[in-house]
């Protein structure tokens, strides 16, 4: 199965370069125009968190020529699994490589090179924004920021939409947004990687990439339970925004 003819085996570069990663507290002011070290911050945060537990992703993905893709990636510290549908999914141990299993690649039929390279590319999209892989394709829109697109609360649930932007923006280009909550009352107070949205490299081709992430931890005399689930937002995902 070749869900896409990738032009490369990794997602290489969202549409513009990211910024310094840089610890620093979870805030944002009023009236700041760049907020890298609170975006890379969460960011460090969401990934330790998804290597430790149980990540889980929904995406969705659309080539230029208008064909799509929605699959499921879950990621445990031993495993990773692509679901594509109920019948179809694909597993890989750690250390191991991509094969059709619905075990989580306890069996399964064994894929040809090129056809594992397209299963690692897949998940590379589910890490690209949580390791926010860039590359600069036009450099006379200078450099990138964080802008803040909307603070709000809601139900419990702080939330953050940021584009990550560039100094000159051009009005027919579209930029990657990222989603980002926190709930009132969780275990967990720093805000978490949930949604993103915006275009992706493979090549030289641009994928328009819709992704929500859970979180899910299993705790001692209790079922598992989700730190952070899918934004409902993210059902309906949101909005390609284009800087101006």
């Amino acid at each position: 199965m070749n869900p896409f003819a990738a032009a490369s085996s990794r997602v290489t570069a969202f549409a513009c370069v990211a910024a310094t990663l840089l610890a620093s507290p979870f805030s944002v002011g009023a009236g700041e125009e760049y907020h890298g070290d609170f975006v890379a911050g969460a960011l460090k945060y969401s990934r330790d968190l998804a290597a430790q537990h149980h990540l889980v992703a929904h995406v969705s993905i659309t080539t230029p020529e208008g064909k799509a893709l929605k699959f499921q990636y879950d990621q445990y510290p031993e495993v990773e699994r692509i679901k594509v549908d109920d019948e179809l999914a694909f597993a890989k141990k750690r250390g191991g490589k991509w094969i059709m299993s619905n075990d989580w690649g306890k069996t399964g039929k064994n894929l040809d090179a090129e056809e594992a390279l397209d299963y690692d590319t897949l998940a590379s999209f589910v890490h690209a924004p949580l390791n926010s892989v860039t590359e600069v394709r036009d450099a006379s829109q200078g450099g990138t920021f964080m802008r803040l697109l909307n603070h709000s609360h809601e139900d419990g649930r702080e939330r953050f939409v940021f584009e990550k932007s560039r100094e000159q923006p051009k009005s027919d280009h579209v930029y990657p947004c990222f989603l980002f909550e926190r709930y009132k009352n969780s275990e967990i107070a720093q805000p978490l990687l949930s949604g993103f949205k915006g275009p992706l490299y493979t090549g030289d081709r641009i994928l328009m990439v819709s992704i929500s992430y859970e979180y899910r931890v299993a705790q001692a005399g209790r079922s598992r339970v989700r730190l952070v689930e899918a934004s409902r937002e993210m059902t309906a995902p949101l909005s390609l925004i284009a800087s101006r």
